[in-house]
This record gives C-alpha cells, sequence and structure tokens, in this order.
C-alpha cells in the first residue's frame, strides 16, 4: 500500500495573510481542498493530513469530505517535526511508498503524481526537481561569492518526494535530535542512505511561500 502524508502545518508567517495559507481560496476552493483534490484523483491509496494542532478542527472540517483522507493528526513545531508524526503515526500500517508533500504547492498535476509513484516503484527515493538555469554562486555568512556552482548539476527540490517508508522513518528516527539542520525529507533521508533518484519536476509545482504568491 502507499500513502501521502500532506503536510498542513504552517501559520504562513511569511505570506503577509491573516490567516495559514492553506486557507486561503482560488477559485472558491481553499489551498487546502485543492492540493487534496490532486491526491484524491491520483494512484495514491490513502491519506493522513497533519495539522496545526491550532486548526485542527477546521482542518478535520475541510477534509471529511475526501475519501481518500484517512485522519488528520496534529504535527509538531517545524515542518520535519510533523512529518516524523505522520511517519509514526503509520507504523503497523502495511505501507510500502510513502511520499510527503507541502499543502502550499497546489498545483500539483495528478498525472505528475502518477509518474512519480510509477517511478518510486524502482526506487528506494525520488524526487521530483527543477534544474537551475541561472548562474549560482556560493557566498560567505557576509554576501561574498566564495565560487560559482555548474548549474547544470545544480537542482532545486520539489515535493511530492517519494520514499521507502521504512527507510524514511529510520532516517528521520536516527536524526530526529539535530532535525532542524535538514531542509526536506531527501536530505534527511540522505543522511542515512545516500542514493536518491532525481526525475523532471513540473515547473508549474510552485510553493506559495511571500505576499507575491497571493496575487
Amino acid at each position: 500500500m502507499n500513502y501521502a502524508i500532506i503536510v498542513s502545518g504552517g501559520i504562513g508567517k511569511r505570506s503577509g495573510l491573516n490567516i495559514p495559507k492553506q486557507f486561503y481560496k482560488i477559485r472558491n476552493k481553499t489551498i487546502l481542498e485543492t492540493t487534496i483534490e490532486k491526491f484524491e484523483n491520483s494512484n495514491i491509496d490513502k491519506i493522513l493530513i497533519v495539522s496545526n494542532i491550532d486548526y485542527i478542527n477546521k482542518t478535520k472540517e475541510i477534509t471529511k469530505k475526501f475519501k481518500k483522507v484517512n485522519t488528520v493528526i496534529a504535527g509538531g513545531n517545524s515542518r520535519a517535526e510533523s512529518v516524523f508524526e505522520g511517519l509514526n503515526y503509520l507504523q503497523n500500517k502495511n505501507i510500502d511508498i510513502i511520499c510527503v508533500h507541502d499543502v502550499v504547492r497546489p498545483f500539483i498535476q495528478s498525472e505528475d503524481i502518477n509518474k512519480y509513484l510509477i517511478e518510486s516503484k524502482n526506487h528506494d527515493a525520488i524526487i521530483p526537481a527543477i534544474q537551475e538555469i541561472d548562474t549560482i554562486s556560493l557566498t560567505d555568512s557576509n554576501g561574498n561569492i566564495i565560487k560559482f556552482l555548474e548549474r547544470s548539476k545544480v537542482f532545486r527540490h520539489l515535493t511530492p518526494q517519494f520514499f521507502n517508508y521504512e527507510k524514511l522513518f529510520i532516517s528521520y528516527k536516527k536524526n530526529i535530535k539535530n532535525i532542524k539542520k535538514f531542509t526536506d525529507d531527501a536530505s534527511i533521508y540522505f543522511e542515512e542512505y545516500k542514493n536518491i533518484k532525481i526525475i523532471p519536476g513540473n515547473k508549474e509545482n510552485i510553493k506559495l511561500t511571500n505576499p507575491e504568491d497571493f496575487k
């Protein structure tokens, strides 16, 4: 069985909105609903929503109409801690493939989810990513360029990211004390297992973060 964890625990400090981003409406639907619909209409078997504890009742009310949403649980103080709560909740549910997605990427397409799911059957870890096209430099803490990076080898990670469930859970358990140094699930997985396959992502699958994203 495969499962999707949709992380919906943020409060949207950078967005400039007066509500958490997942409850902002696009075309009369919340971002939360729009994102879940993409997974509901894909080949994902079941969905777990990890919510900010202060909005868990609102999240349950919005998501109760979706057949694949198994449950809604409270997350932790950070994204990574919320994912860990999700992985921990899913113990003993006979899951082979787990995918993790940020709720504020509502423009993911069901077709892409299916494509990534097929690919994940051949690899223990796959992530969609976009190859960088701009000139990229590495700087010191003062903003001085140290060196230029070869952009053909630089990729921006997207979600959903797909993993062997047991291996991702082990990676989280082994690194939970230093969880703040990691920026996504792939970076935590890489700490233990290294082998991660990058596949082409969709440029439209943006993460809604800043005020200009909501104009």
